[in-house]
């Protein structure tokens, strides 16, 4: 079970479930009416890791991770938070994210999201008004950049059994 302020998520046998709020794409069917009751998401192949955050009347992002090695996401990306270096306000279908590494571990909290690689770096994007990417400065950062190395695990806001390791 995945949880943010205003929508939610199951993941299935590899089938990413969703529903709640959609004021912005959050639920990723495409549209941006709610969503009462849990829709699966089409996405190309299985999912092993989501990013599902946001807290607050306008923002909320879902990032997930596939079994070949993809990123896809939707819902707000008004800071750059799904990290495909766009700024739109809503993206209510799920969109592919390059990303210069494979990621294996992803999450978000707030307007900004976060990824571990298989070697240990700690990737973020979004986001930077509070210096959430630790890069010493606060402009954002729509695509993803490396923030430390040799990292195990990482907390953000949002609520699933992955939050606290990878």
């Amino acid at each position: 079970m995945y949880a943010s302020w205003r929508n939610s998520g199951a993941l299935i046998d590899g089938q990413y479930w969703s529903w709640g709020y959609n004021g912005l794409g959050n639920v990723g069917n495409g549209t941006t009416t709610q969503q009462l009751t849990p829709e699966q998401i089409s996405l190309p192949a299985p999912v092993t890791s989501v990013g599902l955050g946001g807290s607050g009347d306008f923002n909320g992002q879902t990032l997930v991770l596939l079994t070949d090695g993809t990123m896809w996401g939707w819902g707000s990306d008004q800071w750059g938070q799904l990290g495909d270096g766009g700024s739109a306000t809503a993206v209510p279908a799920p969109i592919t994210v390059a990303t210069p590494v494979t990621f294996t571990v992803v999450k978000s909290g707030g307007q900004s999201s976060y990824a571990l690689d298989a070697a240990g770096n700690l990737w973020g994007w979004g986001d930077n008004s509070r210096h959430q990417m630790g890069n010493g400065t606060t402009t954002p950062q729509p695509t993803p950049g490396v923030i430390a190395s040799d990292v195990s695990g990482f907390s953000t806001t949002s609520s699933s059994e992955e939050a606290l390791t990878p």
